[in-house]
């Protein structure tokens, strides 16, 4: 028949026509009569019904006769219709005109469906009341309905779920705790008095409220008093010791005075003799460092001369080395007498030429050397083909791995990568790296959502700061751009002292340069992890660094005027907006708001589909993954934060692993990353709910079952 029969053939009289021939099926059963009389005035007269619309009149009368397989006797079918009367006049205040009239409608009809509410007897008007969400009450029902003893526990319920209705914020924590309760009335039956008062206690106490007995009042009064007494009593014996004392300090202070009369001679005679050894020891010291400084300065001349003359033998040797590269080209081209610009114009009218180029190509040496050379030469525009042409010949290298552990101020600068040159059209830039992404994704890596997104920022020089939970990938995603980039980064962390970022003078007099300093001058990645857990005042420096002008530069302690590098760039990344501390990172701090405005804020959640990915060979894993975080995310919406035991993409890689090696099973893994640490009260919500949305088509229906099993064997404990 159906909820408001959207068949609009059929009308209201042909209903009520299908009814009355259904009960006079039953003619002779007692009452029958009686309810087909009722049939037959409320098809004459529909307005009169006192459920209204009349739609929904019919919709219960047909779920009592028709959609109940035998749950009512016809002999029942009118004292039925007329409780049902009554229950809509209690929770239809406004008849069609009550709020939420639709949603309170499937409620009603619920109520007498096969096994339903109404059958057990489980419908309490104060009790229904106290549920903003109707549909709530009946969950509640029907979590009781299962067990044998319903109709007690529901009696028990009923009356102390109005009790403890005031204490609760949310519909979803008061329908979680009767829940947890009804289940303990029902493994307890004889402890059915002491669970109610203890779980009553336990929700006031939550809130705040202790009762407070007039005998314990009156009894501490009374101690108290006694208390005033000795009190006073201590007053007066501390009046007498203090005049006993000061009786004591008069003796002592003529003493002093003596003690303080021979301890002067005696501190004469020793500073006297200080006096001379320390004019001794000066003397000393002094021939001692000009010792010293002589043996440093010859031992620093030697070490100049030789890092110099090293560094000068491996500079000679790149640049033959990329003569060489630079000259293979073609038959022509590998005369090394040649000049180095006739090589690379003639590198240059080969690019221009395709006819050329293929000419060149097969007759070329077939060596990983020159292909990598080629497809180089067609990422970098015509100034830089000139400049090499000039002479500057330096190997196209982008990283500066040396620069990081370097302490000579004179190490050579490489040339700006030319995937970040400005000077080369982003387009270009941006396919090339995404071509290389392709590849990767072709091999099996994965790549968050947002990668694409920051990794543009990275090109564009915008300093990205990703916003996003923990465990969600951003210091994997740094890694994989500057992969990507073919450049190196530095996690420099969160910045607590000024000096992390300029670095400072030593007591010797030397400059300690932070990875930061090395990161600006020669051009690498400066991760700033967990910027929002830094000290706000020393974060305020990094100001100075996030200008993305050609011509930036920044005068370091030691006196250096350092030009920013062509690739230096800045990634930060942190849990919060920035804003300060919330409910889940607490020790958070507001950064600075002009630092705020110098970087590009971009959201970087959990990834579904980077998971999936992970999961590719365990479907039913990564669908029970879904159903778990999308019910944690239900709990947080009540709590307004965010829940505990959340998810992580850390978590599902881990969770691979432990499949992949056949250590932990289901079980097991469930119970270590799903369920421990986790309350019954939040075990029970999360049960129910994935119980509710769960599809038994899914690969996922028995790890559900499973989660379901080991959080009530942990709530059973609990209990007992």
């Amino acid at each position: 028949m159906g909820i408001f029969n959207k068949d609009k053939a059929v009308t209201p009289q042909q209903r009520f026509d299908a009814l009355i021939d259904r009960a006079v099926l039953y003619e002779n059963a007692g009452g029958v009569d009686l309810f087909i009389t009722a049939l037959k005035r409320m098809k004459s007269n529909p307005e009169t019904v006192i459920i209204k619309p009349v739609e929904l009149c019919l919709d219960v009368l047909e779920t009592i006769v028709f959609e109940n397989n035998g749950n009512f006797k016809p002999s029942d079918y009118l004292n039925t219709f007329n409780d049902a009367e009554t229950i809509y006049k209690g929770i239809f205040n406004y008849d069609e005109e009550t709020p939420n009239f639709d949603d309170i409608r499937l409620v009603f009809i619920e109520m007498f469906t096969t096994n339903n509410i109404y059958a057990h007897r489980m419908f309490n008007i104060k009790l229904y009341n106290s549920f903003e969400d109707k549909k709530k009450y009946v969950v509640l029902c029907q979590n009781i309905i299962i067990d044998p003893d319903s109709k007690r526990v529901f009696d028990l319920i009923k009356t102390y779920g109005v009790q403890i209705r005031e204490f609760m914020i949310s519909d979803d924590a008061y329908l979680a705790n009767l829940v947890r309760v009804a289940h303990r009335l029902a493994f307890n039956a004889a402890a059915a008095e002491d669970i109610l008062k203890e779980e009553y206690d336990n929700v006031k106490h939550m809130n705040g409220v202790y009762d407070v007995d007039p005998v314990r009042i009156a009894t501490v009064e009374q101690k108290l008093e006694r208390a005033e007494g000795i009190v006073d009593a201590c007053n007066e014996a501390i009046k007498e010791a203090d005049t006993k004392t000061d009786v004591i300090k008069q003796t002592c202070a003529s003493a002093e005075q003596k003690i303080k009369e021979s301890e002067q001679r005696g501190i004469e005679r020793i500073e006297a003799r200080i006096n001379d050894l320390k004019a001794e020891l000066e003397h000393t010291l002094d021939e001692f460092v000009e010792g010293q400084k002589k043996t440093v300065v010859i031992d620093k001349d030697m070490l100049i001369k030789q890092v110099f003359a090293d560094a000068q033998t491996e500079l000679d040797k790149i640049r033959n080395m990329a003569k060489t590269i630079t000259g293979s080209t073609s038959m022509e081209l590998m005369s090394l007498n040649d000049e180095a610009r006739g090589v690379f114009n003639r590198v240059n009218s080969l690019i221009n030429d395709d006819e050329e180029v293929k000419r060149v190509m097969k007759n070329a040496d077939e060596t990983r050397e020159f292909r990598d050379k080629v497809n180089m030469l067609t990422v970098l525009n015509q100034k830089a083909i000139e400049k090499i042409a000039e002479g500057e010949t330096q190997a196209v290298e982008y990283t500066v791995k040396a620069a990081a552990t370097a302490d000579e101020e004179d190490l050579p600068i490489g040339p700006v990568n030319p995937l970040l040159d400005p000077s080369i059209p982003f387009e270009d830039r941006f396919k090339r790296v995404m071509k290389e992404k392709e590849n990767r994704i072709a091999k099996g890596e994965h790549f968050h959502r947002k990668f694409d997104d920051v990794l543009i920022a990275v090109m564009e020089n915008s300093n990205p700061y990703m916003i996003g939970p923990s465990g969600c990938g951003k210091t994997f995603m740094v890694k994989q751009i500057a992969s990507l980039l073919n450049m190196d980064f530095i996690d420099i962390g969160y910045i607590n002292e000024e000096f992390e970022i300029l670095g400072f003078q030593t007591a010797t007099g030397a400059y300690s340069k932070p990875n930061f300093y090395r990161c600006y001058k020669y051009g690498m990645i400066a991760f700033c992890d967990e910027l929002d857990n830094g000290n706000s005042r020393a974060t305020v420096k990094l100001n100075s660094f996030l200008s993305n002008t050609e011509d930036a530069s920044y005068s370091f302690p030691n006196g250096e005027m350092v030009k920013r590098h062509g690739s230096f760039r800045i990634i930060a990344a942190g849990n919060t907006e920035g804003n300060g501390a919330d409910s889940n990172y607490s020790t958070r701090e507001k950064i600075e708001e002009s630092v705020q405005q110098r970087f590009t804020p971009i959201y970087v959640g959990y990834d579904n589909e980077v998971e999936k990915a992970i999961l590719k060979d365990y479907p039913d894993w990564f669908d029970f993954i879904v159903l778990f975080r999308k019910a944690t995310d239900k709990w947080a919406e009540g709590l307004g934060g965010e829940a505990q035991g959340i998810l992580t993409t850390r978590d599902a890689t881990r969770i691979k692993k432990y499949l992949d090696d056949k250590s932990f099973n289901a079980e097991k893994i469930i119970e270590y990353e799903f369920v421990q640490t986790k309350d019954p009260e939040y075990l029970a919500f999360l049960s129910d709910t994935m119980r509710a949305a769960a599809d038994q088509t899914l690969p996922s229906a028995k790890l559900v079952k499973l989660f379901e099993k080991i959080s009530n064997e942990i709530r059973q404990k609990g209990h007992h």
